[in-house]
């Protein structure tokens, strides 16, 4: 079983929305359950008002991570996305230790740039691979670029970018992705796009 968990210390980062996307396009091709360890549930209340039936959701005990993601494989998980606190404790610990790829998204923006430190040394401490991935930035915006630069500096970044568009939010209402709502939508292409490299990465781990 593949895990993937997306960590991000700041706040408003768009993790849940990305995860709920991801785990979404990895459910077309392989089975799916995502896990929400985040006190504010954002991907739990997302899951919940879905009518689809994949992907699925599982409920752990972090203090039991390790045991209970064997127990998903077991049953023919081949995925398994985790959404994360944004905070950093030892839940966010024990959740880079299982998984195989952290997602680290990133807004283009001076507070969230300045923020990456702490994430990036604990997953380096756990030896984990990782990818960061700009997100939610201006289509054509300056500082897009200006991000890419500065966090090529700290590790490897996603060759796929994730625009700040309306149909994420407008998707998400309703327990939909994108995609879902519009399948050729730029934002479902973005998704789309970036799936297709974090499976690649995946693949490169196997």
């Amino acid at each position: 079983m593949r895990t993937i968990a997306l960590i991000a210390r700041k706040g408003g980062g768009g993790k849940s929305t990305l995860c709920a996307h991801l785990a979404v396009e990895s459910s077309q091709r392989n089975r799916t359950t995502i896990v929400d360890i985040d006190p504010q549930g954002s991907l739990a209340d997302w899951w919940n008002q879905r009518t689809a039936p994949e992907p699925t959701f599982a409920m752990v005990d972090v203090d039991q991570l390790r045991q209970q993601t064997l127990a998903l494989e077991r049953e023919g998980i081949e995925t398994l996305f985790i959404d994360t606190p944004p905070h950093q404790d030892e839940s966010t610990e024990q959740v880079v230790k299982v998984s195989n790829l952290v997602v680290v998204p990133v807004r283009p923006s001076p507070l969230d740039l300045r923020a990456i430190g702490p994430t990036v040394a604990l997953i380096a401490r756990m030896k984990t691979p990782f990818v960061f991935v700009l997100n939610g930035g201006t289509p054509g915006a300056r500082l897009n670029d200006e991000a890419v630069a500065i966090l090529k500096k700290h590790g490897p970044l996603a060759i796929a970018r994730i625009h700040n568009r309306v149909d994420f939010a407008g998707a998400m209402i309703d327990g939909r992705t994108a995609g879902e709502l519009n399948s050729t939508s730029k934002a479902a292409v973005e998704v789309s796009m970036l799936w297709k490299y974090v499976d690649k990465q995946l693949r490169k781990g196997a």
